[in-house]
């Protein structure tokens, strides 16, 4: 009878714990504690009851975190592959800095294991495991280059002329549009020359000048380019230095990212001419080293923790089958408060 009893009792345990996952599919469970309260069983029948459920892929622990039902849909990420361009400087680009921080929070809230691994995009196959997420200009050649038979891959930040694969998405960034209100802006203030600083060899800053430029020349104004690596210390110098074109109206500025936009103002501020310690400064990426209002930076901000979030969904989206097609997703920016 005892033996009958237990069974049932199990059983039924099972059958609320399957309904409530089913209900909770994709999110955490309750603590352990707070489930065996809410089913008035023991923890002990609970735990049996769980651990069935994990063997069977219903649930999954994420360490950390906790238990989360698994949606019947989706595609679990347990080792996901950042490719990481070699050229990429992390420890010297606050952007990227934060975005890889991202990644790995968004990956580990998913209980993904995350191996990172610096890629040129020209040798043999990287590893890929259950997934791949690419940062910088070398995953354009590895979503050329994805076999038929390889996990699906995310590139980030890739120019918008990058095609996506049959199961690669590519995610970047409207810099046009926001190089067009970077020159909007500083128009609005008056600004007749505007000068762009940046590097024409990288696709974002390219944009974003191609952007500032056509919103000067619409209204009759002069833009200049400078071209500068995307550093602090490269803003620093230019700042000191800087030629001011002759106008008859005042200066803007527009510095291709936040990094070199501080920078820049600090190098102004040493500037031998007291008309260049006034001049407006807008920048892009929207980071909180550039929003001290003493600094006086415009920026255009990135929406990184949602790019992250949205990478590792569409890592799960394009693993849900074979048949995934890739697509192309691209962010606007918005003016920092």
């Amino acid at each position: 009878m005892t033996n009958i009893e237990t069974v049932s009792e199990h059983q039924d345990t099972e059958q609320a714990v399957r309904q409530l996952a089913r209900q909770m599919a994709g999110r955490r469970l309750p603590s352990e504690r707070d489930l065996a309260a809410r089913l008035h069983v023991s923890r002990p029948r609970l735990r049996a009851v769980l651990a069935d459920l994990r063997a069977e892929g219903l649930i999954e622990p994420r360490p950390g975190s906790g238990t989360y039902a698994v949606a019947p849909d989706g595609h679990s990420l347990r080792r996901v592959a950042l490719l990481i361009d070699e050229g990429l400087k992390l420890g010297d680009d606050p952007f990227f800095s934060h975005l890889l921080e991202c990644l790995l929070t968004a990956l580990q809230a998913a209980g993904a294991r995350c191996l990172i691994e610096r890629v040129d995009g020209r040798g043999g196959p990287p590893t890929l495991e259950d997934g791949a997420l690419t940062l910088g200009l070398a995953g354009r050649s590895l979503i050329e280059r994805q076999r038929p038979d390889d996990p699906p891959m995310v590139g980030l930040l890739l120019p918008p002329e990058t095609p996506p694969g049959r199961r690669a998405s590519v995610f970047g960034l409207e810099d046009r549009a926001a190089g067009r209100a970077a020159g909007e802006s500083l128009l609005a203030r008056g600004c007749r020359d505007i000068v762009f600083v940046g590097r024409r060899d990288i696709p974002a800053s390219r944009e974003r000048w191609a952007g500032v430029a056509e919103a000067v020349m619409a209204q009759g104004a002069r833009p200049h380019f400078r071209d500068s690596p995307l550093n602090y210390s490269a803003g620093l110098a230019l700042g000191r230095g800087l030629p001011l074109p002759g106008g008859d109206g005042p200066l803007g500025v527009v510095a291709a990212n936040d990094w070199l936009a501080v920078g820049l103002h600090a190098g102004l501020l040493r500037h031998e001419s007291p008309r260049a310690h006034d001049i407006p400064l807008v920048s892009f990426d929207g980071l909180p080293l550039a929003a001290d209002p003493a600094l006086g930076i415009r920026s255009l901000a990135v929406p990184i923790e949602a790019i992250a979030e949205d990478a590792v969904a569409e890592l799960r989206r394009l693993g849900r089958s074979p048949a995934s097609v890739g697509r192309a997703v691209f962010y606007p920016l918005h003016w920092t408060p």
